[in-house]
């Protein structure tokens, strides 16, 4: 799997978090080259879609495939909301913004564990992996941002495929496509916290081959008549 862009939205970190950063970002650019098929072959090689309407490969290989590299960096995999957490120093900096936050954030239900999580020299990185329905980006950035905002991590990294790599993949799943034009709204909220860090790595795949076999699809489970 290559790697077809990197932007940064947003980076509130000091220099040495973001020397901590780039060391961390390294190991998850790792895993994502990491991800190849056929297994040993170093290359994502995608067999392409036949016509408009037949969409083909699954997404699960891949994402199965990078949570185990990352596993081999030490991350933690579905990391869990702290039931208490220490807010970060720059909302008792800006009361506006952490008046605003107490009222309208906190007071809702935790969301969904992150993907991966690692603590590299005091700084809290929170990694989210989007394969999947393309509705559900846009909650997973929310969570992101939630966790900078609520001191849960300091930075956030959202990987996700480009376009290329969709439209061969299963029906309405996640493409960087589909949101770019909502990256500058989640910019602002970082520039307006003026804490945390923000960013994507946008993925595709290495080559087309019609000689592959398909990614399998994540089986659908079974009904059981009664």
């Amino acid at each position: 799997m290559k790697i077809v862009e990197h932007i940064t939205l947003g980076d509130n970190l000091r220099k040495k978090q973001q020397r901590t950063l780039s060391t961390l970002r390294n190991e998850v650019m790792q895993a994502i080259r990491g991800v190849d098929h056929p297994r040993g072959s170093g290359e994502l090689i995608i067999c392409p879609r036949s016509d408009s309407k037949h969409f083909p490969n699954g997404v699960k290989p891949m994402q199965t495939l990078y949570s185990a590299m990352m596993k081999e960096h030490d991350f933690i995999s579905e990391y869990r909301w702290p039931d208490k957490v220490k807010h970060p120093s720059a909302l008792k900096k800006n009361p506006r913004v952490r008046d605003w936050i107490a009222r309208h954030v906190m007071r809702g239900n935790a969301p969904g564990a992150i993907d991966h999580f690692k603590v590299i020299d005091g700084l809290r990185v929170g990694v989210e992996w989007e394969t999947g329905y393309v509705g559900s980006t846009h909650r997973t950035v929310n969570r992101l941002l939630r966790g900078i905002i609520e001191g849960v991590i300091e930075a956030g990294i959202l990987v996700v495929p480009d376009r290329a790599l969709q439209m061969h993949c299963t029906d309405r799943s996640a493409n960087f496509e589909e949101f770019e034009g909502y990256m500058a709204m989640w910019e602002l909220i970082l520039i307006l916290l003026r804490h945390g860090h923000l960013e994507v790595i946008v993925v595709s795949y290495d080559r087309l081959d019609p000689s592959v076999p398909y990614l399998p699809k994540q089986a659908k489970k079974e009904t059981v008549a009664v």
